[in-house]
């Protein structure tokens, strides 16, 4: 999972972070399309599947609770709502919910 999301200031709700996960992803491989190297490939490769797979995970949250306020959401009690569920997006839930703490942070 990333931290790194771009032109963080202008993110205000988990639609924000999702757009800005696919705009990484699609970053990266303009990036990746130009690369020589199979080292750096590969971590561009990696840094792509990253950025979809939380945008992938942010989209489950916004599934469940809708359009997320980042200023105003406790993802503490986010975290806790899902935690002992025996749903099968339970995990991709928490990390969704990880990805979009790590934005309001930033």
């Amino acid at each position: 999972m990333s931290n790194t999301i771009p032109y963080s200031s202008n993110l205000m709700n988990a639609s924000d972070v999702y757009k800005a996960k696919l705009e990484e992803a699609s970053r990266l491989e303009g990036r990746l399309a130009k690369a020589t190297g199979e080292d750096r490939r590969e971590r561009l490769s990696d840094g792509i599947d990253e950025a979809e797979l939380d945008a992938e995970n942010v989209a489950h949250c916004v599934a469940l609770w809708g359009d997320i306020d980042l200023e105003r959401a406790d993802f503490d009690a986010l975290l806790k709502e899902v935690e002992g569920k025996s749903l099968g997006g339970c995990q991709r839930w928490r990390f969704g919910v990880e990805v979009l703490r790590a934005a309001a942070q930033n």
